[in-house]
C-alpha cells in the first residue's frame, strides 16, 4: 500500500508536475476568482468542459446535483502522443454556489470528490492549493485539511502556497 506524504511548497501551483491539480469548483459554471480563474484563462479547454457539464447539470435539473462529482481534463485539446504525460486539471464540485460572504463549502461534497480522486489516482501525486475551499469556499482549515488527511490516504499529496492570481 502507498504512504500518503504531504508536503507544503511556496511554489506556484502551476508548475507543479504533479499528475494532477486539483481545485475546488462551483456547481454555476463560474470560475470567475482564485485558482478557478487561473484555470478558465489558461486552459480554455478546461472551462469549457465545466461550462458544459454545468449547463448540462442545470438542464437536467439542479446545478447542486453536481455536488460530490470530479470532473478530470487535459489541460490543452493537443494531447502528447503518450497521454501518461500529460497533467490533468481536477474540478471538485464541492460547492453548489460562490461569493464573499460566506460558507459556500459543502464539506460532504468535498469528501465524496476527495474519495473519487483518492480512488483514481493512487499511488499518484496531486497538487493542492493551500487552503482550497477555504478562501473563496468561505470554509475552515482545519476541517478541510482533516478531510483531505482522511480522504487522500493513498495519494502523495502538495499543498502549493504560491499564488500570483
Amino acid at each position: 500500500m502507498f504512504k500518503s506524504s504531504f508536503e507544503i511548497v511556496n511554489k506556484n501551483i502551476f508548475d507543479s508536475e504533479a499528475t494532477a491539480i486539483l481545485h475546488q469548483v462551483n456547481c454555476k459554471g463560474v470560475m470567475g476568482s482564485g485558482i478557478a480563474k487561473q484555470v478558465r484563462q489558461r486552459y480554455p479547454i478546461v472551462f469549457k468542459e465545466y461550462s458544459r457539464m454545468c449547463k448540462q447539470a442545470t438542464k437536467n435539473g439542479q446545478s447542486s446535483d453536481l455536488l460530490g462529482e470530479i470532473l478530470v481534463s487535459y489541460k490543452t485539446s493537443s494531447f502528447s502522443q503518450n497521454l501518461i504525460d500529460d497533467q490533468l486539471i481536477v474540478n471538485l464540485f464541492a460547492q453548489d454556489n460562490y461569493g464573499y460572504d460566506g460558507q459556500y463549502t459543502d464539506y460532504e461534497a468535498l469528501r465524496k470528490c476527495l474519495i473519487k480522486v483518492n480512488n483514481l489516482f493512487k499511488g499518484s501525486d496531486v497538487a493542492i492549493p493551500y487552503m482550497m475551499s477555504c478562501t473563496r469556499g468561505g470554509g475552515d482549515w482545519e476541517v478541510v485539511d482533516k478531510i483531505i488527511s482522511e480522504t487522500l490516504k493513498d495519494c502523495k499529496v502538495t499543498y502549493y502556497k504560491y499564488n500570483n492570481a
